[in-house]
C-alpha cells in the first residue's frame, strides 16, 4: 500500500523493509484514515483528495502508481526510501524465514541474494534507470519527524526498529565474493545513498 494526497501535495513509494511501516502508520494515523479488507484498488477520502492506494501488490512501485493515477502523479511531492544493501538483503531473509515465506526458493543466504530481482531503488525508477520520484530518502535518516510536501512535518509515532537481528553480526552473513557481488549489483543504492560495507 501506498499513499497520496493531492491536497497536501505528497505521495510515499512504500519501499519493503526500509522502514516503510512505520511511515505509513505515521501518515495513515496523522490523516486518520481507515484500511479496508478488500485489496483491489480503493480511493479513500477522494472529495478531501486523500488516496490510499491498495492493490494486490503489497508495495506498489512509482511506476505501478503511475499507471493507476497517471501523469498527475509528477505534481506530487514524491519520495520513498532506499537503505544499505548488505543489511537490506538480510532484513528481507530474515522477515521471510520469520514469518514462514518461501523465500524465492532459495535454500541459503547467498542463492536468496542472487536470485534477488529487484533493490529498493528499483521500486523508485522506470524500467530504464530514470529517477520517477522527487526525492530518494535514506532509512538511515529516519528520525524523530517526517517531513512531506509543501515543508508538512509529522512526528513519527513509534519506535522505529530497524530490524532484530544484531548489526555486528553482519559480516557472518558475507564471504568476500558475496560481499563484492552485492556491491556491483546494487551499485545504484550504493551510489546514491554513499554506502560502503564496515561491518568487519
Amino acid at each position: 500500500m501506498s499513499l497520496y494526497s493531492f491536497q497536501d501535495n505528497f505521495c510515499f513509494i512504500r519501499v519493503p523493509r526500509t522502514g516503510s511501516t512505520t511511515i505509513f502508520r505515521t501518515i495513515r494515523s496523522a490523516y486518520e484514515i481507515q484500511l479496508g479488507d478488500n485489496y483491489n484498488i480503493q480511493w479513500e477520502d477522494e472529495d478531501e483528495g486523500k488516496h490510499l492506494i491498495r492493490t494486490r501488490w503489497v508495495h506498489p512501485s512509482a511506476s505501478e502508481i503511475i499507471d493507476i493515477i497517471g501523469d498527475s502523479f509528477y505534481s506530487l511531492n514524491s519520495f520513498g526510501y532506499i537503505r544499505n544493501p548488505w543489511e537490506w538483503l538480510i532484513s528481507c531473509w530474515e522477515f521471510g524465514h520469520h514469518h514462514d515465506q518461501v523465500t524465492l526458493d532459495a535454500n541459503t543466504f547467498e542463492e536468496f541474494c542472487k536470485l534477488k530481482i529487484r533493490g529498493p531503488i528499483d521500486w523508485l525508477i522506470d524500467k530504464d534507470g530514470k529517477q520517477l520520484v522527487t526525492e530518494i530518502r535514506r532509512n538511515e535518516d529516519i528520525g524523530d519527524t517526517l517531513e512531506l510536501g509543501d515543508g508538512d512535518l509529522l512526528k513519527i509515532n513509534e519506535s522505529f526498529n530497524r530490524g532484530n537481528w544484531d548489526r555486528d553480526k553482519v559480516h557472518t552473513y558475507y564471504t568476500s565474493d558475496l560481499k563484492k557481488y552485492v556491491e556491483k549489483k546494487f551499485y545504484r543504492e550504493i551510489e546514491i545513498g554513499k554506502y560502503r560495507y564496515d561491518y568487519e
